[in-house]
């Protein structure tokens, strides 16, 4: 098998990473051992608690901490949190242990102080059991990121995240292709009725998702050489756009929406976070994930030439069982028959 990293933001790709890990233990593949690593980070102290206790004992990093935004603001005031950070005096007071509220700018300001403190060395030292069977260097690594994009975790620090994950192989000399998994808004507003029923919860979704993407959009659109810059473009020390041959993000980014081409669709939450699941395990670990590979290649070659950044989706499917159909075939059979018998 080959080597992966699969890492979960937020509640929502916490879950998902914990079902994929559920699939593997049934499967007797071993979680953390150099081959397979799979780690969440989440600022909800409560949902991290839940991932803990759900018995997986896949590393769970909390990027959150007893503080309040003002205090996060005053530490890192060299950092100018201010231009980025929107800001009003009820936001300066809450509190970061509850976990990113919607709001991406906590989830970003969380991720910043996880690496300025150094708990990203949770993550590091997770990531570095892929080295230990070849020291200081690794096969090419497929790392994957799974996320919401509704929220305000996952929206707020997936972008980070992969710059963070770009740095480590770079600085190791490893081949890695980070691709992510993101999955949309309509999901959330179709499967949950408390955010369906409030029209500010569904803008704030939406708003969460459109900003993410649009910013993915534009650093892919700066690493690509098609951006003019009024001034230069930095994250935290992870990204700057006067360094030369800068990465992409992400080298593949895939979209779960709730309703596919065929309009097939699913009314739990759940549903759609196995289903994402599933597609994980397909892309990193099932049998076929060889020949997977090599089609996506070939594929994404075709659009190498393209000026535009491409993603692409994931869509749902469910298999309907022609009920009707079915009792009318044996209704008549059974007619058929009787008649026959006279």
């Amino acid at each position: 098998m080959k080597q992966t990293v699969l890492i979960g933001l937020g509640g929502t790709g916490s879950r998902v990473v914990n079902n994929v890990a559920r699939e593997l233990q049934k499967r007797n593949i071993n979680i953390n051992d150099g081959i397979v690593t799979c780690c969440v980070l989440d600022t909800n102290q409560s949902d991290n608690d839940l991932i803990t206790a759900s018995g997986t004992a896949i590393p769970v990093i909390p990027t959150c901490d007893e503080r309040i935004i003002d205090q996060y603001l005053a530490l890192y005031a060299n950092k100018e949190p201010r231009r980025w950070c929107p800001y009003s005096t009820s936001y300066g007071q809450e509190s970061m242990i509850d976990g990113a509220s919607e709001i991406r700018s906590k989830s970003r300001i969380a991720f910043m102080d996880t690496m300025a403190t150094g708990k990203i060395l949770e993550l590091q030292n997770a990531i570095e059991k892929v080295f230990h069977n070849k020291p200081g260097t690794a096969e090419k690594v497929r790392v994957l990121l799974v996320s919401s994009l509704a929220g305000g975790t996952g929206s707020g620090m997936f972008i980070q995240v992969a710059l963070w994950l770009r740095k480590f192989f770079g600085e190791r000399q490893s081949l890695a292709t980070i691709r992510g998994i993101f999955l949309l808004p309509d999901i959330f507003i179709r499967t949950i009725p408390n955010v369906r029923d409030n029209p500010r919860k569904k803008l704030y979704h939406y708003a969460n998702a459109y900003a993410a993407i649009r910013e993915l959009n534009a650093i892919n659109k700066v690493v690509k050489g098609n951006a003019k810059l009024e001034k230069p473009l930095i994250i935290d020390d992870l990204f700057d756009s006067n360094t030369p041959n800068a990465k992409p993000v992400f080298d593949n980014a895939f979209f779960i929406d709730d309703v596919d081409a065929g309009g097939a669709a699913f009314d739990s939450i759940e549903a759609y976070e196995e289903i994402a699941a599933q597609i994980v395990y397909m892309q990193l670990y099932a049998p076929m994930q060889n020949e997977l590979i090599s089609v996506e290649d070939n594929l994404f070659r075709a659009f190498e030439s393209n000026p535009e950044p491409v993603y692409g989706s994931c869509g749902t499917a469910k298999a309907e069982y022609p009920v009707d159909a079915v009792a009318e075939y044996c209704a008549l059979r059974a007619t058929q028959d009787a008649i026959s018998e006279g």
